[in-house]
């Protein structure tokens, strides 16, 4: 977990990138709350 996030932080778009897993975590959270 700790290299993706690296990879993301030293990413251009590293915003971007954070806004979309973030969107993708949360809606596995969803999800699994759901379920």
């Amino acid at each position: 977990m700790a290299m993706i996030k690296s990879a993301i932080c030293s990413s251009p778009n590293a915003a971007a990138l954070q806004k979309q897993s973030n969107t993708l975590v949360r809606e596995e959270l969803v999800k699994a709350h759901l379920s």
